[in-house]
């Protein structure tokens, strides 16, 4: 098993996600994760695309089923190796979004990885609520304009996103 499959098990471990590739939902929740965890400061490497159910990255699969694959397993590397405390700390900062029912889980970090993603990549003219809306509508996600407020501020609370940017005559 590489560095990067061993990082992203610790990942999962940390944020209490199974590293399980059987159902889709487990495979989109890894996906969401791993790339809310790059948002959160810890590199692991991936270049995310997006897809149609928001920020994908085919690496990051392949490196998952190679990690399932392996024959150390997962618990051997779970129990072998751990995160540093910077990256443990740059996790917590996950707390707020991984906060959901499990079957809630995929949803909701579908829609936190989009709107981070959008934001983050300048896909939209600006940052409000009501154009990120319109855009993910476009994708087919259909959430509220207070949905959408709600996911800025819990991003922006959790230092994920860059304070929202005012003109020179704006206050």
């Amino acid at each position: 098993m590489n560095r990067r499959q061993i990082a992203n098990l610790l990942v999962l471990q940390e944020l209490k996600i199974q590293p399980r590739l059987d159902l889709f939902r487990d495979r989109l929740v890894i996906q969401k994760a791993i790339y809310l965890a790059q948002a959160a400061g810890v590199d692991l490497g991936y270049y995310y695309g997006w897809y149609l159910h928001g920020p994908y990255c085919s690496s990051l699969t392949k490196d998952m089923f190679g990690a399932a694959m392996d024959p150390d397993g997962v618990e051997s590397v779970q129990e072998r190796y751990a995160l540093d405390q910077l990256s443990k700390q740059q996790l917590g900062r996950l707390g707020a979004l991984m906060q959901a029912e499990a079957e809630n889980l995929p949803r909701r970090l579908e829609f936190f990885a989009s709107v981070h993603y959008l934001i983050d990549r300048q896909q939209v003219p600006d940052d409000g609520p009501k154009t990120l809306r319109q855009r993910l509508k476009a994708f087919d996600k259909d959430f509220s304009e207070v949905e959408v407020q709600n996911a800025i501020k819990t991003l922006r609370d959790a230092n994920l996103l860059k304070p929202a940017q005012r003109g020179p005559n704006r206050s």
